[in-house]
Order: structure tokens, then C-alpha cells, then sequence
């Protein structure tokens, strides 16, 4: 807590004198000196201020951000109803991508780690939308359910359905090869002995 209030009244001060840069010159230096008084090898010293430089490059720019908006104008935005609904479908429609990615790519990671004929085509189709560029996976989306694709009768131009289906394409990914993973960690000793005892394969 000490050494993010530090942080956050060394910003602050160089903010409020026009010098952003002396803040960053400040992170590589108070992390390296807080990482020798915790520690004091020249390991940790090295691997924190190598750290210290990439939260620069990503926490910067978020400081930078908020200091430079004026109170007025947030409270103005936060009331506009505009603003809700990119909020709400913020929230809501990576949340349905989130559920539709677990509820139907957890059973298939499950097989995934049993194993199955064919598995290596399976598995590059689960990976394919990791090595396609988002706008491409959008293309695809279009090609596959837009007016001409397999469901004419869905909307995905613009619309909450295209938006769920987009995220699901590039987030699934993720969840199918983690759940795996996990699957994969589990002692086939455990599911022995789970069987042995009555369970079906469901309880098990």
C-alpha cells in the first residue's frame, strides 16, 4: 500500500508539473530500489526493473488518460443513456461469449483429453481462430452467418447475436485448451476409484 501511494503521489507531482516522462524515469527507479531492499540479489533487481519497463508501456497510458479528462464531462457522459448501452453491451456480450465458450467447449476439451480418431483435425480447428487476425475472424463470421450463410434468419451486422458470436470465435479458444489442460491434470486414478465406487461417468 506504501509503495502504490508513493506511485501514486509521484504522478501526480509530475503530472501537475508537465513532466509525464520524469514519472517513468521514476517507476524504473523506486522498483529497483524497493526490489534490493526486499531482496537484495542482482536477480530480482534485473527481473523487476525489466518489469518496471513494461508496466510503463501499459500503465502509462492509462494514467495519462484518466488525469486528462475533466470531472464535468465524465459526469455529463456517465448520464448519457448512449453511454449505458455501450456499457451494458460492454458487459453483457463478452459475458454471453464467456458462458457460450465454457458450456460448449468444456465437453469437447473433456474428449480432447481422452482422446479421439481424427483429434489433430479437431484441435486445429479449436486453434485456428488464435493465428487469424480479428478482423479476418469478423469476415468469417459474416461469410458464415450473415444473409447468405448457414442462418439467414440471424442478424449479425451491428448486432448483439453478431457480437456474442465474434467473441465466442476468438475467446474459444482459451477456454477449450485450458479446461484440457486441467482435464489432462487430473489423476486417472482418481476416476478409477470414483467408477469403482458407483459413479457414472456423469458423477465421476
Amino acid at each position: 500500500m506504501a509503495f502504490v501511494a508513493v506511485q501514486a503521489l509521484a504522478f501526480a507531482a509530475a503530472y501537475s508539473v508537465g513532466q509525464p516522462t520524469w514519472y517513468a524515469y521514476f517507476i524504473v527507479g523506486s522498483t529497483a530500489v524497493t526490489a534490493y531492499a526486499l531482496d537484495g540479489t542482482s536477480f530480482t533487481v534485473a527481473t523487476a526493473t525489466a518489469g518496471s519497463l513494461l508496466m510503463i508501456a501499459l500503465g502509462l497510458p492509462l494514467f495519462m488518460f484518466v488525469a486528462r479528462q475533466t470531472p464535468a464531462l465524465v459526469i455529463e457522459k456517465a448520464l448519457d443513456p448512449d453511454v449505458h448501452r455501450v456499457l451494458y453491451l460492454g458487459v453483457y456480450g463478452p459475458l454471453l461469449a464467456a458462458v457460450l465458450s465454457l458450456l460448449f467447449g468444456v465437453p469437447l476439451a473433456h474428449l480432447l483429453a481422452k482422446g479421439f480418431p481424427g483429434q489433430p483435425l479437431v484441435e486445429s480447428l479449436v486453434d485456428l481462430p488464435l493465428v487469424v487476425p480479428h478482423s479476418v475472424a469478423g469476415i468469417i463470421i459474416l461469410f458464415g452467418f450473415g444473409k447468405s450463410g448457414a442462418f439467414p434468419q440471424f442478424s449479425v451486422l451491428g448486432t448483439m447475436v453478431g457480437m456474442v458470436l465474434a467473441m465466442a470465435f476468438v475467446s474459444a479458444p482459451y477456454a477449450v485448451n485450458a479446461s484440457r489442460e486441467a482435464f489432462e491434470a487430473i489423476d486417472d486414478r482418481l476416476e478409477y476409484a470414483s467408477r469403482i465406487h458407483g459413479a457414472n461417468k456423469w458423477e465421476t
